[in-house]
């Protein structure tokens, strides 16, 4: 069940993070259908996705518990561990010279300058 969650290339983490490192391009859909595509045609029984799952953007995992379902609604929006400006306006406000250009750097690569 790990693998399938966090296989390098073709855990589903890993779908995750390669789409929003994607961008504006990607969106929930795209995620899931790139999850499809790797997790439905691999050689597991973990993983499952019946016609009624695909077209909610839904999966199943059989964990050692159980099955769980899971919607990827959100999916893309949750893992973009964006800094809210509040903190970083608090960083670069900082007496210490390197938490600033922590902040710095931060706040170019959000684009929140």
């Amino acid at each position: 069940t790990l693998d399938l969650i966090e296989k390098k290339h073709a855990g589903i983490l890993t779908i995750l993070d390669e789409q929003c490192r994607l961008g504006m391009r990607c969106n929930d859909k795209t995620f899931v259908s790139a999850v499809y595509s790797k997790c439905l045609n691999g050689n597991t029984t973990r993983f499952g996705a019946d016609r009624k799952q695909q077209s909610h953007g839904k999966f199943t995992i059989r964990h050692y518990a159980g099955i769980v379902e899971y919607s990827t609604d959100g999916f893309m929006e949750k893992n973009k561990d964006e800094i809210p400006m509040e903190t970083s306006e608090l960083l670069s406000q900082s007496t210490c010279a390197f938490v600033r250009d922590i902040a710095q750097v931060i706040s170019t690569k959000t684009g929140s300058q």
